[in-house]
């Protein structure tokens, strides 16, 4: 399970910093919307922003015409994001908790969207669980996550590791419950053991889809370390291999009909 107090701790001074204008990432949406393949009209679909933030994600989403709920486990960050999204349509957040299946009721949403959200939980396979319970058959869960099997992000995660006890948690690095970052073939087990099929999956560079101009802080140096990581990835790996973008963007369609295997420990 994950380190709730912990994780509320860390997306509060997320919040602060964010208020503050410092360390944080201007993401193109546009493009991560265009590689997942999200419609320019979503038609009023009711749509989960799992793990919401600020909302930045969400409302571009409800620019689409979807009505989009936002869910995150920090009171500081909701309260944030109500203030900046108060005039949004369609648009609204609430503080829970994503492994909470008493959340919401089953069937609720169309569509589940989770930017850099899944790695947050030691053991994903809760949430997907409750993705599943929470989607309407044939509903869609949309991620982008830390990509385990780059070599920029084996490098990232290793040098957090090094760090003396949770200093790269108190230096708004990373939260302690990102301990493991997963696979694509890890996300592929996980989710199609639960009834869920693959539709989309692939890799871009975090230099790819961050406007790096438009950082802050500690963050634009670490883009700008990872501009330069990217030159020696291009002599690993091949462009179209799942293991050359440091960011994964995959999307899984659920199938209720299908049986889920959600007793198992993989």
């Amino acid at each position: 399970m994950q380190n709730k107090v912990a994780e509320k701790e860390f997306f509060d001074a997320t919040a602060a910093m964010y208020e503050a204008n410092v360390g944080h990432t201007v993401w193109d949406y546009g493009l991560i919307l265009k590689t997942l393949d999200i419609s320019n009209n979503l038609n009023g679909a009711k749509w989960l922003e799992a793990g919401c933030g600020a909302g930045e994600w969400g409302v571009q989403l409800s620019k689409r015409n979807a009505k989009v709920l936002g869910i995150d486990i920090s009171d500081k960050t909701i309260e944030l994001n109500r203030n900046i999204n108060k005039d949004v349509k369609d648009y609204s957040c609430i503080v829970g908790d994503l492994e909470n299946i008493a959340s919401f009721a089953e069937n609720s949403f169309d569509a589940i969207t989770c930017f850099g959200v899944l790695h947050h939980f030691p053991d994903p396979k809760i949430i997907i669980n409750n993705f599943r319970v929470w989607l309407k058959d044939g509903g869609i869960v949309c991620a982008v996550e830390p990509n385990g099997g780059n070599m920029t992000t084996i490098a990232t995660n290793r040098v957090k590791r090094l760090l003396p006890g949770s200093l790269a948690h108190r230096m708004g690095l990373s939260s302690i419950n990102e301990d493991i970052v997963h696979t694509m073939d890890d996300y592929y087990k996980l989710f199609t053991k639960r009834g869920f099929t693959c539709d989309l999956k692939t890799s871009l560079n975090s230099t790819e889809i961050a406007a790096i101009e438009n950082c802050r802080g500690i963050t634009k140096g670490i883009l700008l370390a990872r501009t330069l990581l990217d030159m020696v990835k291009g002599l690993l790996y091949k462009k179209n291999d799942i293991c050359f973008g440091d960011m994964l963007a995959f999307r899984m369609s659920v199938n209720k009909l299908k049986p889920s295997k959600n007793n198992e420990n993989s």
